[in-house]
């Protein structure tokens, strides 16, 4: 009871003193053109670590240049000098007016915090938070001046003995022990709060930290937060949900237990940068196959064509019938008699009117069902999965219609039309009584739907006009391409998928920030240089941003996210001819085309993997100034292997890596190769090629050429 009560106590303190730290509206100084230190704690953590999450400061997330399209802004020396003035006035001028905030504890977050707040969490061998960040102090001393303050806080906190030469010391005052490390060189400050921790205990956690990613984190982690300054929230699923299930209600496990989420292995969710854009979403390590129930693995191929540069893209991925069969039967066993009677006879009437089922539709259809919008107009995709069979259930319908679509030859294409009965033209007598003379002509009213195939897709759409256009302008613009270099977005295992171009957005996102900077100026009562902030054109600032919507089922990874330029409020600034036009297309469950996506994330095990070994190099060098020799790169890649992944291998004197799968996880066969340079400062960078396919390669391996000394064994 004593150590709950202390667990308690401790992390209402640790949340207090972040939410306190991180509702402010005060900014720790700029330090240089980089003011604010990237997360630290993220490339080291321990590996029984159950949670991690990274509190961003405000002026990491908002004001620090991550890799997006307001970097130029935000690196500019005019910027960088009216943050700071902002800064001075809000602790001068704001601060002592909020009696809330005047609290020792506060003012060290406020005034001294120069980086993310990072915790992870511990359950072993009792519960115990290790928080790390960087803080503007450059001595031991200075951070003991800090601490002293504390002894005015509620409770009191306070030094326990003078901190060591080491750096270490221990705060009193806390429901629990807490121990902090404190290296003066580069303001790193670390603490462990816990029941069970001693100094003992903490120094040997602190052993561990070293670089060495936590690959099952990172993967998660780079899809949502590359820049280190984003909000993002990790969790060990695997060791968290048992003890979670212990508290629900039978009903509610069974719902996450037909789900297979119940077998979630990690989780994360988050707001940063990844890959140039902004990205808010959730994403699920849900594998192995067998866990994935009512969620299937989606492969796509949009190898489809537009006019130009679309507006807007919309994308349903579709099941195979055999799928649908499967989903279907997971539903039917939660129905009721009467329900599975009910739907049994919607297939049966379907099949009945129009002589065609949905599994014969879906056998001759997707998955890919696309909506286009660019300089042609606005019109349908759909690929077509097996023509013959198309061929014939385009025949059964026009049988049991009664109606067989005309044709029409131009541009050298074969278009077709088919003009069917409406909605109206097919009311009951009584409805038709009702309305009057007005039913005959009504009754006139006709669907009409043209489509041409191009390639693997049928274009349709509901006047041949736009179609006609898609020819003669030469629709020669790969969707997927474009997908992948101007809106960031991978929708190889997308199921839905939404996004589109805004015109202008970076620049009004770049005004935007002026305008807040100036409303800090007034409220901070501060003089800012607003008139020689560059402007949008001297920046050079992209002329539209980008605006999407995902949701994706892959291998190993579900996940929802949102892609902008830096706010997820983007949304709604967008105006003019480049908003998003995409609305109602209702999310369904794709086909299980499984081995691509599969043995991309067999070989991101390696990629990830590869790290460790690039640490290891990096460091040697750093030390001797060469690359390793026989004797120390055999022992650089022991141990280094995983459940797709046989070895990972250190080439002597080049220090090249070599990274080999299992024959039977990587189908097609290859190796990842990662080659070390130095830049004039004798810092490392790697390059990243490779032997495998390239729909298997991590995007940045691709078209990267093979080292030298591996090329022939290649």
């Amino acid at each position: 009871m004593y150590k709950s009560r202390c667990v308690y106590a401790m992390m209402i303190v640790v949340v207090v003193m972040l939410i306190s730290a991180n509702s402010s509206t005060a900014l720790a100084a700029p330090a240089g053109e980089t003011p604010i230190q990237a997360a630290w704690l993220t490339e080291r953590l321990p590996a029984d670590t159950l949670a991690y999450t990274r509190i961003p400061h405000p002026l990491g997330i908002f004001a620090t240049p991550k890799g997006n399209a307001l970097d130029p802004a935000l690196r500019s020396p005019v910027n960088a000098e009216n943050v700071r003035k902002i800064q001075q006035g809000i602790l001068g001028n704001v601060l002592p007016l909020i009696p809330d905030l005047d609290d020792p504890r506060i003012r060290f977050l406020i005034g001294h915090v120069e980086s993310p707040l990072e915790l992870a969490f511990f359950a072993a061998p009792a519960p115990s938070v290790l928080l790390a960040m960087h803080v503007g102090l450059d001595s031991v001393a200075a951070l003991e001046a800090a601490i002293a303050e504390f002894a005015e806080s509620e409770p009191p906190l306070s030094l326990a003995a003078p901190i060591d030469a080491a750096g270490h010391g221990q705060l009193t005052g806390l429901p629990a022990p807490a121990f902090l490390k404190f290296d003066a060189s580069s303001g790193l400050l670390l603490m462990q709060i816990g029941p069970a921790v001693t100094a003992e205990s903490f120094r040997a956690v602190l052993a561990t930290l070293v670089p060495a990613a936590n690959s099952r984190m990172t993967a998660i982690e780079q899809q949502l937060d590359q820049s280190g300054q984003g909000w993002f929230l990790w969790i060990d699923a695997e060791k968290t949900l048992p003890v979670a299930q212990m508290f629900m209600t039978p009903e509610n496990l069974a719902k996450l237990q037909a789900t297979g989420l119940d077998k979630v292995r990690t989780a994360g969710i988050g707001w940063g940068v990844a890959d140039a854009k902004g990205r808010l979403g959730i994403v699920l390590d849900v594998a192995p196959e067998g866990n994935r129930q009512f969620l299937p693995f989606v492969s796509n191929n949009l190898n489809l064509t537009s006019v130009g540069p679309p507006d807007a893209i919309g994308m349903l991925s579709l099941p195979t019938a055999e799928e649908l069969a499967r989903i279907e039967s997971l539903f039917l066993e939660s129905m009721t008699p009467e329900d599975r009677d009910e739907w049994q006879k919607l297939k049966d009437d379907l099949k009945a009117e129009t002589g065609v089922s949905v599994e014969e539709l879906l056998s001759a259809l997707g998955p890919e069902l696309v909506a286009i919008f660019d300089a042609a107009g606005d019109y349908g995709a759909i690929r077509l999965r097996d023509p013959v069979l198309f061929e014939q259930l385009m025949g059964a319908l026009a049988a049991s219609s009664g109606i067989a679509p005309d044709t029409h030859r131009a541009h050298g294409k074969t278009f077709y039309h088919w003009s069917m009965p409406g909605d109206l033209a097919i009311m009951d007598a009584e409805a038709a009584d009702q309305m009057g003379p007005a039913s005959e002509i009504l009754m006139r009213q006709r669907e009409h739907i043209y489509w041409v195939q191009d390639g693997d897709f049928l274009y349709v759409a509901s006047v041949p006009q736009p179609l006609f256009d898609r020819i003669s302008k030469s629709a020669d613009t790969r969707i997927d391409r474009w997908l992948k270099d101007q809106q960031h977005i991978d929708t190889t295992s997308s199921f839905l998928m939404l996004t589109g171009t805004s015109r202008k957005l970076p620049m009004r996102l770049y005004h935007i920030y002026i305008e807040l900077l100036q409303m800090l100026a007034d409220l901070s009562e501060t003089d800012i240089d607003v008139w020689n902030m560059p402007t949008a054109d001297q920046l050079s600032l992209a002329t539209q941003g980008v605006v999407g919507f995902t949701v994706n089922l892959g291998d190993p990874y579900v996940s929802a996210t949102m892609t902008f330029e830096s706010n997820p409020g983007e949304a709604l600034l967008g105006s003019g001819g480049g908003t998003i036009a995409v609305a109602g297309i209702v999310a369904a469950i794709a086909i299980p085309a499984y081995q691509d996506y599969t043995t991309r994330a067999h070989v991101m095990e390696g990629y990830y993997l590869a790290t460790q070994a690039q640490d290891a190099v990096a460091t040697y060098h750093a030390t001797d100034g060469e690359f390793p020799p026989p004797s120390v790169a055999a022992a650089m890649g022991e141990g280094l292997t995983g459940t797709y992944t046989e070895s990972i291998k250190v080439m002597p004197g080049s220090g090249v890596i070599v990274v080999s799968f299992f024959a039977e996880a990587i189908p097609d066969g290859g190796q990842l190769f990662f080659e070390p340079s130095t830049d004039s400062q004798g810092v490392i960078e790697w390059v990243c090629s490779g032997t495998l396919p390239a729909n298997h390669m991590p995007e940045d391996c691709r078209d990267n050429e093979v080292p030298e000394e591996v090329h022939g064994g290649a």
